[in-house]
């Protein structure tokens, strides 16, 4: 026995199985006897002096197989109770223990019985059986398997942006820093994204995009280490945008990622938007455990600032927001999905009131 372990007892079949059969030899010779006693004293055909010893002595058997027959009936009784009970915890423990304590189990199971083992779960333990609370999860369950593909997170990702509003338009010096772990012990990553740009031609000579620079671990990543992806207008994805140009800049190289330590990625370059885009938007390509947004407009008194975080886990608490006139920062201080994260928006007081 393990230690800790609590030690239990059990009454084998065996014993169980004799037990009964005593019981029931003992009410049967109970039942013979009482009908004996209550027979008729003609029909033993004995005298009256051997009949008035024959009863006495018939009762007084009767009398002690009665309480035999008590002592075998609260044994009977007993060992099916404790038999039953016994079964209960074995099957408990060995649920727990040996089940639900063992994923490989879980693992060999066909895709269609994992499912239903774990919607059983599901209503007993997340909704007490109510089957319309599980029918509402079902529509987010599929957002939560997309996250199985994942090999790695960012455990923090900051966005810094400096925005400058010009009369040509609207200027912004961006930071991205992210922190990168890996679900696994270890695991190696091809063309990690750096940064994803979506935007419009701007006319004359304006660029509207400029890669700036990129580290790793706080050394420099050399320029034929970093790929670049130019999407033409009829590749853009987004076409109610208005956007028609789209750069993907990512790290060439294999990248080993680990669980227990912390590979650091930060990314600098401007953009130039018109006048009109107003809005601003940051997103964690993977899912990611903090995420934070600093934005500062360099712009006359009257601009406003606004922000708003949007995500699944998305609350007050976990998505504060401190504000001034011209500079906002937004913070998840807890897990996002891919693609969450924070819409900024920017624009003379008049406008955004």
């Amino acid at each position: 026995m393990k230690r800790g372990e609590k030690k239990k007892y059990f009454i084998s079949s065996r014993t169980a199985f004799w037990v009964t059969v005593s019981f029931t030899f003992v009410l049967l010779l109970y039942v013979i006897l009482t009908f004996l006693i209550n027979l008729p004293p003609s029909v033993f055909g004995s005298t009256t002096e051997e009949n008035s010893l024959l009863l006495p002595t018939l009762t007084s058997i009767r009398d002690v197989v009665l309480v035999v027959l008590s002592i075998l009936g609260t044994c009977f009784f007993t060992a099916w109770i404790i038999e039953v009970r016994s079964r209960n915890e074995m099957y408990d423990s060995h649920l727990s223990n040996d089940i639900l304590g063992n994923p490989e189990i879980y693992r060999n199971m066909d895709e269609s019985t994992q499912k239903e083992m774990l919607s059983i779960l599901e209503n007993i333990l997340l909704f007490r059986d109510k089957p319309h609370l599980s029918g509402m999860y079902e529509n987010i369950k599929e957002k939560f398997i997309t996250l199985s593909s994942e090999e790695y997170y960012y455990d923090d990702c900051r966005y810094t942006v400096n925005c400058t509003i010009t009369q040509e338009g609207i200027l912004k010096s961006i930071t991205r820093t992210i922190r990168i772990k890996s679900y696994e012990a270890s695991c190696k990553i091809s063309s990690i994204p750096l940064v994803t740009w979506s935007g419009s031609k701007l006319s004359g000579n304006v660029v509207p995009f400029k890669f700036s620079s990129a580290t790793l671990d706080g050394k420099a990543i050399e320029q034929d280490k970093i790929g670049i992806i130019e999407k033409t207008p009829d590749q853009v994805v987004s076409v109610n945008s208005g956007y028609d140009l789209k750069y993907t800049y990512f790290y060439k190289p294999e990248l080993e990622l680990f669980d227990d330590k912390i590979r650091t990625i930060s990314v600098s370059y401007n953009t130039v938007v018109p006048l009109d885009d107003i809005v601003y938007t940051c997103r964690a390509n993977v899912p990611c455990r903090s995420f934070t947004v600093d934005f500062r407009v360099c712009a006359p008194d009257n601009y406003k600032v606004l922000a708003r975080a949007f995500g699944f886990f998305d609350s007050a608490v976990h998505s504060p927001i401190v504000e001034d006139d011209r500079q906002i920062s937004v913070s998840f201080n807890d897990w996002i999905f891919p693609q969450d994260g924070v819409v900024i928006t920017f624009a003379p007081k008049s406008a955004a009131d």
